[in-house]
């Protein structure tokens, strides 16, 4: 399935543990490094003092939301390697931001040829 040999450090944020391990077992699949976190928090305190190449980040978190987090984490990564993910694909809000353009989304469950495809993108 790989298509480069270059292995990105992908930051997955997910309050799900469930998700998050299915993401982290997908991109250990796919030849990348996979740091999970539940909290956004930590997540943003975690992407202040390391670099990662991708963020897929979860809509719906306890903590704050995964807008909130976007928009707090291009501090320290650039805003087109943040990516929502959310399995709202139906709602109002969901189609709210895909309509504003500014915010890049991902629909759960998400398969392992589309999230290839996202990571073919950001490789250099």
């Amino acid at each position: 399935m790989k298509t480069d040999t270059r292995s990105l450090r992908i930051l997955v944020v997910d309050d799900d543990v469930l998700v998050a391990d299915v993401f982290k077992g997908l991109l250990k699949f796919l030849g990348h490094e996979t740091v999970i976190m539940s909290s956004p928090l930590k997540a943003l305190d975690l992407m202040a003092r390391e670099k990662f190449d991708l963020a897929l980040v979860d809509f719906r978190m306890p903590e704050m939301n995964g807008i909130e987090f976007i928009q707090k984490a291009q501090e320290f990564i650039n805003k087109d390697r943040l990516w929502l993910l959310t399995g709202d694909v139906f709602s109002c809000e969901v189609e709210g931001l895909r309509k504003r353009g500014d915010i890049h989304l991902l629909e759960k469950p998400l398969s392992l040829e589309k999230l290839q495809t996202l990571i073919d993108c950001f490789r250099i």
